[in-house]
Parts: C-alpha cells; structure tokens; sequence
C-alpha cells in the first residue's frame, strides 16, 4: 500500500511539473511576444502623437488630454484581457467610454471632445487630416 501510495505521489508531482513546462513560454516565444508588446506600444504613442497634433488647443490640455488617452488605452487592453463574457465585455467598454474621459469634457469644446471619441473608436483617419491640410495649404496659396 505504501509503495503504491509513492508511486502515485511520484506521478502527482511529475504530471505538475510537465504541466508548469507547458504552460512556460519557451526563450523564442517570449522573445517575439515581447518585442510584440513593444511594436504595439510603439504604434500607440505613435496614433496619440499624430491625434494629438490636430487638435487646435492650448498646453494645459493637451497634457490632459495625453494622458487620459494613455490611460484610457491601458484600461481598454485590461478590459479585453479579461475572461468576460462579450455583452460583460461590451457593457464595460461603454461604462469606460462615459466616464473615463469626464475630467477632459470639462475642459474642451464639443468639437475637440467629438474628436477624441472617434479617435478612440478607431474613427480618426490620419490620412484623411494630411489630405484635408494639404487642400487648406493649395486654397490658400
């Protein structure tokens, strides 16, 4: 009885370790899921700058409205981390949309806050602005 209850403790052990093997990231993966995580970090303080450039206000908010962008961006991530369910997840991203961004209404205009949800929507085309800049530039001229 003893041997078999060591036998099966031996097992129990071997099957966690080989189980916390597989759930480790080997070196190459983790390599390229890091450098991910930086290219994606990269290519969001690259769309906030851009945003950030149209908009026709003064320093004050402008800082404001930077960091509540980062920090809007970095709930978003937290929330779609999670193992919510969809309408959970939706629902939590509509709560985020209506109160995270109270502070920044306050201080701009209607037209700037317009701005800013679509360009957090994913709405905001930087291409678009060059385009429309560049037709103001050949009116003028």
């Amino acid at each position: 009885m003893k041997s078999l209850l060591k036998v099966f403790i031996i097992s129990l052990i071997l099957s966690f370790n080989s189980f916390a093997q597989q759930n480790n990231l080997s070196d190459s993966e983790q390599n390229r899921l890091n450098r991910y995580q930086e290219e994606a970090e990269n290519n969001k303080r690259e769309y906030i700058s851009d945003f950030m450039s149209t908009l026709e206000i003064d320093e004050f908010q402008r800082e404001i409205i930077f960091q509540a962008l980062n920090t809007y961006f970095e709930k978003f991530i937290n929330i779609q981390k999670t193992t919510l369910k969809r309408t959970e997840r939706t629902a939590a991203i509509e709560h985020l949309d209506d109160y995270h961004f109270k502070d920044v209404r306050s201080i701009v205009s209607e037209a700037t806050m317009s701005k800013i949800m679509d360009a957090v929507k994913g709405k905001w085309d930087k291409k678009a602005f060059d385009k429309e800049k560049k037709r103001k530039r050949r009116n003028k001229n």
